[in-house]
Order: structure tokens, then sequence, then C-alpha cells
């Protein structure tokens, strides 16, 4: 852990340039901002947030029960689509404000965080997306037969492959997840009707040792992408902005709770079914650890566009090596604890909390060039994430 935060420290001066780009990102550095359409961010929202954490649907409905995942599930999504719309509002107000930087760096986490809370705050949150860039690469390495060989054949792809090929093959990944988890359900509706369900475990929903809400959150989070697509859009674009964020946030929504009602029915071992959950975990885990590999290259970028020295190269090394090293000796048992820890801390400091405060501050620290989300609606989603840090910090976010 303390040669973890050393990586950590060392890395967090130079992520401004991916801070806007989270493990699972796909959107080309050359996109142009008035090229992109609704269409265009909203499947750059929905594709962000469908990867490995997917894989962890089916072992939330048994635990929970089919209807508790389903409510669970479904005010998960509506947490984080008020909590995306706040940023929609507090990066606005800040692209309006006409930064020296450009609109779309003035959209990124970091800068909202540096512009209503000064530069500490901004490192802190770099930080903690490090922190959550290694536990979801380890999670994810740690399904793999192969962890190191995984590793290695990916970061080749990213060190040495052109971008555009690299977006291309995660691009394909990605599509390969989404056909796996569709076929997985349809192959599961057509095995006959639903199997007895595991009781209901509503407990589980509420504040206490092993809850289920950290898991729900890292399965439907997407707030990585609305600071990309509030910037290509620009402070111009806000009705579009907001369009995009709403209609992409539904499609992890609609996927879970489509492959949530699947898991519980049967479904013959066949060739086809086979096939379609190997298409789904291969292309699950190689668009979530190929984005992540992309955002530790970014990690190391030189702000001046020079290239990385030896110290930056070495810091790159590892934060590959150390997430590999410990999912080649943990195994598939730290799947879920990782995914827990990332929902749990990173996730809902970056993408619940930041974002109603940065919204907050800015309504009041002069009127605000737009209100998206009404104020008593900001205040119920932060204090809601207050409570979750408050519960999951409390119980060191251990897995039952």
């Amino acid at each position: 852990m303390k040669s973890c935060g050393l990586l950590l420290l060392q890395l967090h001066r130079t992520i401004a340039l991916s801070i806007t780009r989270a493990p699972r990102l796909r959107l080309p550095a050359d996109v142009s901002a008035h090229a992109i359409t609704v269409v265009d961010a909203a499947a750059l929202v929905g594709g962000s947030a469908v990867g490995g954490g997917f894989l962890a649907v089916p072992a939330l409905a048994g635990d929970l029960g089919l209807r508790p995942a389903v409510l669970g599930l479904t005010l998960a999504w509506a947490f984080f689509a008020v909590a995306a719309l706040a940023y929609v509002e507090a990066a606005h107000d800040a692209m309006a404000a006409g930064p020296r930087e450009g609109e779309a760096a003035a959209a990124s986490v970091r800068a909202v965080a540096r512009r209503g809370f000064g530069p500490q705050v901004a490192h802190a949150v770099t930080f903690t997306f490090a922190l959550q860039l290694l536990a979801i690469l380890a999670a994810n390495l740690s399904l793999a037969r192969a962890p190191w060989a995984a590793a290695a054949t990916l970061g080749a792809l990213v060190a040495f492959a052109p971008a555009a090929a690299v977006a291309r093959v995660n691009t394909l990944c990605t599509a390969a997840t989404i056909c796996g988890f569709v076929g997985l359900s349809i192959l599961s509706f057509l095995g006959g009707p639903p199997t007895v369900s595991a009781p209901s475990q509503w407990a589980k929903l509420l504040p206490r040792r092993g809850w289920a809400v950290p898991l729900l959150a890292n399965t439907l989070r997407f707030g990585e992408a609305v600071p990309v697509v509030v910037g290509r859009f620009g402070a111009r674009r806000l009705p579009e902005a907001k369009a995009a964020v709403l209609l992409g946030s539904l499609v992890p929504l609609v996927l879970a709770l489509i492959y949530a009602a699947a898991a519980a029915r049967p479904a013959a071992p066949s060739l086809l079914l086979r096939g379609a959950t190997g298409v789904a975990a291969t292309g699950a885990v190689a668009s979530t650890v190929l984005g992540c590999l992309m955002a530790v290259g970014q990690l190391v970028q030189r702000e001046d566009g020079a290239a990385p020295g030896p110290r930056r190269a070495v810091a790159a090394a590892a934060a590959v090596a150390l997430p590999t090293f410990f999912a080649a000796h943990a195994g598939r048992d730290a799947y879920l604890l990782l995914l827990r820890f990332a929902g749990a801390i990173p996730t809902v400091l970056l993408y619940g909390l930041l974002p109603p405060l940065a919204a907050l501050h800015a309504r009041r620290r002069a009127a605000p060039r737009v209100e998206v989300v009404p104020t008593a609606a900001l205040a119920a989603v932060a204090a809601g994430a207050l409570g979750m840090l408050f519960v999951n910090l409390s119980h060191l976010v251990v897995v039952r």
C-alpha cells in the first residue's frame, strides 16, 4: 500500500490531460467540438458504462433477489443521473466564463474542482481518479486466466499501435460486450420460465456491513464520460449536452435490468451459450483494460507535448505492474472486492459528491448562468453521497 501511495503521488500532477477520460472512455482526441451529435455523445456515455463491471450483475441479482436488484439499479441510475446534470451545470458555468485553456479543458473534472474549491481539492480529485483507475484495472485483470499475458498484450497494443487502431479495437470490444450480453439474455429468456428465485434481501439495500450499494454504484456509473461530452458540445449547446447525458445513461440501466432478469431464468448448456458468455466476458474485460491502459499512458504525458522522460516511463510501467501483480496473486476472489471499493469511495466522491457541491458553490459565488437541477435535488444528492461515504468508510469497505 505504501508503494502504491507513492506511485499515485508521483502520477497525480500529470493527470490533467486524462481526468476527463475514465477507464472505459473511447473518444478520439481529435474529435471536433462542433462535429459531435447527440447520438454520438449518448453512445459515448452509454458505452463508457458498459464494461467488466457488468459481469457482477448476476451476482447482484442472486445476492439481493430480482426485485431488490431492480430497485437498487434504478435508484443508482437516478442518483447518478441527477449528479451528471449537476456536473453539466457546473461545467457550463466554467466554460461560459471564458477560460484561457479552452472550453474542453474547462469542463474537465480537475478544472471544475480547481475553479470551485482551489488547487488542493483539484490534486485530491486527481489522486482519487488514479486510485479508481488502479482498482478497476486490478479487478478486471483478476478475471483473466493469465493476467500478465493479458496486460502485456494489451499494453503493447496501446504503447506501439496507432491511436486510431487502438480506438478501433476498443470500439470492437465494446460492441462485442453488448452483443454478448444481449445474446446471453435472449438465450436465458428462451430457456423457459424463471426458476425458484432467491428470496428478496431488501435489508442489503440498507446502510450496514456488506450492503450492496457500492457494487450497484460501480455497475451503473457513467460520470466519467460526462466531462468529455459537455466539453465537446461547448457552452452554447447546453440542451443537447443534457439530452445526450440522459439518453446515454439509459443504455447501461436498460441493459443491466434485462441482464438481471435473464439471470433468474434457466439456460441449458449449449455451444451458443458458451459462445455468448465468452464473447461478453472477453469483450468486457478487454475494453475495460484497454481503457485503463490508455488512461495510464495519458497520466504520464507531459503538458508541453514532449516525450515522457525515464521517470514517467517507469511510473507508467509500475502503474500497470502493481495491479497486475495483485490480480495474479489474489485471483478471481478479488474481483467483487475491488469493484466494491471502486464503487464505495472513488465513484461516490468523483461522480456523486463533487458535481452537486460544484454546482451549489457556483450558485453561491455568483448568479448562475443557467440552472439545470433544482437546488433541493442538488442538496439531496450531496447529502446522499456524504451518507454513502460515511457508511462505506465506517465499515472499511469489506465484503461480507
